[in-house]
């Protein structure tokens, strides 16, 4: 009595190899295809969620660079259209002379420089209670989004004093 139903193929060495060929060229084609699509920033941008949640880290290390040598306080990434920036501050190095956002004390201008993440609004002051002179301090640059303090500001603060660098703004 004949079987009923299908006849099964069976698969052949030669056949398995050139079926994993083809799977294999095909995957390494597609994988090379989607990179280079990637690369392209903005295609990344509405294709990856990621890029969105990521912030842009990067381009705070490339703005402070070494001269920071790794001052940085309260650093968190800064996400596009969030609301917050950074501002570099410098100085000679002075680790009496705190760094005071809304009157709380940030960090200090003990290694030269700082970074100081901002809001909008935030109240920027240099707290020279400690300090025996007087001490400039410049900010050196900032994000993108702040639009004051702005870079190449320099502010005296006095010994003995708590100075106003000045009240952050943030743009788009």
């Amino acid at each position: 009595m004949p079987r009923r139903g299908k006849c099964r193929r069976t698969l052949r060495p030669d056949r398995v190899d050139w079926l994993l060929t083809r799977v294999a060229v095909i995957s390494v084609s597609l994988l090379v295809t989607v990179q280079l699509v990637l690369a392209q920033e903005d295609v990344r941008a509405r294709l990856s969620f990621l890029d969105f949640i990521e912030g842009r880290p990067l381009a705070l290390v490339e703005a402070v660079g070494p001269a920071a040598g790794g001052a940085v306080a309260r650093l968190e990434p800064v996400l596009p259209g969030e609301g917050r920036g950074w501002v570099v501050l410098s100085s000679e190095a002075q680790p009496r002379l705190q760094v005071l956002v809304n009157a709380r004390v940030v960090g200090d201008l003990g290694r030269g420089t700082l970074v100081v993440v901002v809001r909008p609004g935030d109240l920027l002051e240099l707290d020279a209670t400690a300090c025996r002179q007087a001490v400039y301090v410049r900010v050196e640059a900032v994000s993108e989004n702040v639009l004051s303090p702005q870079p190449g500001t320099t502010v005296s603060a006095r010994a003995g004093s708590v100075t106003l660098l000045g009240r952050s703004t943030l743009g788009k």
